[in-house]
C-alpha cells in the first residue's frame, strides 16, 4: 500500500482509492484531466495522485451520477455550485428523461411481441402459402399503424 501523509492524515494511492471508492483508476485519471475530481495531493516529483478518505463520498456521488447517465458537462457545472436544490433539479430532470425512455422501450417490447405473435400464427397456419401471406399483411398493417402513431406524436 502506497501512502503519504498530509496535514489531515494518511492519503491513499490511486490504486487504494480505486478499491475503496469502486471507481476505476482510469476513470479517476480521466475525471482529473477534466477537472471534475482531483486528488487531494499530487506529488511534484513523481506526479503520483494521492486521495484522502474524505474524498470517497464525492467519488461515489459522481459514480452514481455517471451510472444514471448524467452528462459530464452537467456534473462539471454542478461541481462548484452543488446544493441540494441543484442536485434535486438534475435528478428530477433525469427522472423525466428515464420515464420517456421507459415508455419508448415498453412500446418497442409490445411491438416485438405483436410481430412475434403474427409470425408464429403464420408459421402455424395449415396452408404455408396462406399463413405467410397473412403474416406479411399483418406485419404491413402493423407497420403502417406504427408509422401513423409516430407521425401523430
Amino acid at each position: 500500500m502506497k501512502t503519504k501523509k498530509n496535514a489531515s492524515g494518511a492519503l491513499m494511492s490511486i490504486k487504494d482509492f480505486s478499491q475503496a471508492s469502486g471507481v476505476e483508476q482510469s476513470t479517476l485519471r480521466y475525471w482529473d484531466s477534466l477537472g471534475l475530481f482531483s486528488p487531494a495531493v499530487r506529488d511534484e516529483h513523481s506526479r503520483y495522485r494521492y486521495y484522502s478518505s474524505q474524498q470517497v463520498a464525492s467519488a461515489s456521488f459522481i459514480k452514481v451520477l455517471s451510472n444514471l447517465k448524467i452528462p459530464l458537462k452537467v456534473m462539471l457545472e454542478l461541481k462548484d455550485k452543488r446544493t441540494p436544490e441543484s442536485v434535486l433539479q438534475i435528478l428530477e430532470h433525469r427522472q423525466v428523461t428515464l420515464c420517456a425512455e421507459l415508455n419508448q422501450l415498453s412500446e418497442a417490447i409490445a411491438t416485438t411481441h405483436t410481430l412475434c405473435d403474427n409470425i408464429r400464427r403464420g408459421i402455424a397456419a395449415p396452408d404455408p402459402g396462406t399463413g405467410a401471406a397473412e403474416t406479411m399483411e399483418a406485419i404491413k398493417a402493423f407497420a403502417e399503424a406504427e408509422r401513423h402513431k409516430a407521425l401523430r406524436a
